[in-house]
């Protein structure tokens, strides 16, 4: 049996190709990004930020489920990952799973206690649509 050896790709190539990927999206080239993210994550499948650029990207696209996949499995990697409890938060709040769409934003918040995180602050304001009193810290 051949043995099959692992790629790895240096952080600084691997954060300008992200960057790359994230300005590819916010230029409308979708596709781009989301190849070539799915390509880095390929080659580094344990790096939590590429699952959360990932899953905007598919979110942008309105692959919901691909997106949410993606947010699960950045927090998998990384509980603390904000964005990817924001994100995950507002697709569940947009299935009515409520309960679950509420543990993540509360998470984000608990996260940033200084409100000085911008999804932290998103979630904050998707919480207040998740509860019908508006209410929470």
């Amino acid at each position: 049996m051949q043995k099959v050896e692992t790629v790895r790709v240096p952080v600084e190539e691997m954060l300008a190709l992200a960057t790359l990927a994230r300005q590819s999206a916010e230029q409308g080239r979708l596709d781009d990004a989301r190849v070539l993210l799915e390509g880095l994550g390929l080659l580094e499948p344990q790096v939590a930020f590429l699952h959360t650029s990932l899953g905007c990207v598919y979110l942008r696209m309105g692959k919901d489920q691909d997106a949410l996949v993606e947010f699960d499995e950045a927090l998998r990697l990384d509980p603390r990952d904000v964005a990817a409890h924001t994100y995950a938060g507002e697709l569940r709040l947009e299935r009515s799973e409520s309960q679950a769409a509420l543990a993540h934003l509360e998470q984000a918040i608990a996260l940033d206690p200084d409100g000085r995180d911008a999804f932290a602050n998103r979630a904050r304001t998707l919480r207040l649509r998740a509860t019908p009193q508006g209410g929470g810290s």
